[in-house]
This record gives C-alpha cells, structure tokens and sequence, in this order.
C-alpha cells in the first residue's frame, strides 16, 4: 500500500497540483496519484467489479445510480473524474457533463456498461470530449485515465517518448 503524507494530508487533486507546481509529475510517478472517481451507471451491480478494480489501485470510486444523487455526492465529495453511463436511461449524458464542467469544472468520461443500440447511438453522436470505445472495464478505465492524467499534467508524447527510447 503507498504511504504519502502529502497525499493523505491534502487529497489526491491538491496532493497532483503541488506536484505539478514543483514539477515532479512524472511518467514515473503518475500512477502514485490519488485519483477519486465517481460513476454514474445504469446498472450498479453490472460496474461493481470495474470499480473494485480501481479502488485497489488506489483510485477510491464510488458508484451511483440516481442522477439527483449523483449531483449532492459530486458538490460534497468532489471526485476528480466522473464516468457517465451511455446505457442509463434517465441521464442525458450530453447535459450532465455539460453541467459538471461549469458547475463544478469537472472531468467527464462517457462509456457504455454492454453493447446496446440506444447506448452506442448515443455514444457516436456525443460530442464528450473523453469517451472510452468498447466495453469498459477495470483495467481500460485506468488506462483511459491515466492517458487523461498525461495530457492534463502535460506529460505528453515527447517524455513518453525519451523515455521508451532509453529503455529499448
């Protein structure tokens, strides 16, 4: 288990940011960030093991059905990422994300729990600036994410590749 007093003192958004502010985000470290997720799903049970997943790995997720809910626990808890379901059928996934990016300048991820025509409809006519093709799961959210975290935190291609050159 990674012991940081940094991150256990300010929490994983404040912990990224003062790193980031002294410049030690690195491709090394990246994974030692404390990402808190919410995803707001159809169906609880069918995302429960994409979200234990990520909960081991250090990236507490909650799970949320109810879109009214979903708003009181996003304003209290404020998650850095929130995945929204394509398949949930009272949640226009357009709008929500819309009003979590003014409302709270929050991160949003579409996705789709199963292949479902209305869900993959939805899917290609969003205009979500993150939205992961194919079936998602533990291991695609978290690389998913962590390409996010990459671009936010400016780790772009030219580290990702001096890196990869020095160890080939």
């Amino acid at each position: 288990k990674r012991s940081n007093i940094i991150t256990e003192l300010c929490g994983g958004t404040e912990f990224a940011m003062a790193l980031k502010e002294h410049n030690q985000i690195t491709m090394d470290n990246i994974d030692e960030l404390e990402v808190h997720l919410t995803i707001i799903a159809k169906n609880p049970s069918a995302v429960k093991s994409m979200a234990a997943f990520l909960t081991r790995r250090d990236w507490p997720t909650k799970i949320i059905s109810n879109a009214n809910e979903a708003i009181e626990s996003i304003a209290k808890d404020k998650p850095d990422i929130v995945l929204l379901s394509f398949n949930h059928p009272h949640l226009n996934v357009e709008k929500f994300a819309n009003l979590l990016l003014q409302t709270f300048n929050m991160t949003c991820v579409g996705f789709s729990e199963k292949e479902e025509r209305a869900a993959t409809q939805k899917f290609h006519a969003s205009k979500l600036k993150y939205k992961l093709a194919g079936s998602a799961s533990g291991p695609t959210i978290h690389r998913f994410v962590r390409k996010i975290l990459i671009e936010k935190y400016g780790l772009n291609n030219t580290e990702t590749e001096s890196k990869v050159t020095k160890e080939a």
